[in-house]
C-alpha cells in the first residue's frame, strides 16, 4: 500500500464518548449510506480509511460496523476508550500501531465527520 510519493491515511471519528442506541439509530445510516459509499467509490483507492470509535458502543453497532469493515478492505477500525485515557483524539501512535509500515515515509492525514462525503476524485487529487 505504500505510493512513492507518501502513504494517505482518512480517519472518521465516530461515537466517541455516546453509548446511547437513539445516537446510533440516528447517526448510522449517514455513516453507511454517504461516508462510506464515497469511500468506496474512490478512483484511487490507495489509502486506509481509519474509524475510530468508542470501545463502549452498543454491540449491535460494532456487528454493523464489521459488516461493514466486510465490503470495504481498506477499512481499519480501531477503538478507543475516551473515559479511560481522558481525551478526544489518542495519539498518532495509538491510532496507527498495526496499520502503519516501519518503511512508510511522508504520511497525510485526512480528517473527515461521520456525516460527510469525499469527492470520487479527492484521494487522487491529494
Amino acid at each position: 500500500m505504500i505510493k512513492n510519493k507518501h502513504d494517505i491515511f482518512v480517519i472518521t471519528r465516530y461515537g466517541l464518548g455516546q453509548q446511547q442506541d437513539i445516537f446510533y439509530k440516528l447517526s448510522l445510516p449517514y455513516l453507511v449510506n454517504f461516508l462510506a459509499e464515497s469511500i468506496k467509490n474512490q478512483t484511487d483507492n490507495d489509502f486506509i480509511w481509519i474509524l475510530l470509535v468508542d470501545s463502549k458502543m452498543p454491540n449491535w453497532v460494532h456487528d454493523k460496523l464489521e459488516i461493514l469493515k466486510d465490503s470495504i478492505s481498506n477499512l481499519h477500525i480501531a477503538h478507543h476508550d475516551l473515559f479511560s485515557d481522558y481525551n478526544l483524539m489518542p495519539n498518532l501512535n495509538f491510532i496507527y500501531k498495526g496499520i502503519i509500515k516501519a518503511e512508510t515515509g511522508r504520511v497525510t492525514t485526512i480528517r473527515i465527520d461521520a456525516d460527510d462525503i469525499l469527492h470520487s476524485n479527492f484521494i487522487s487529487i491529494v
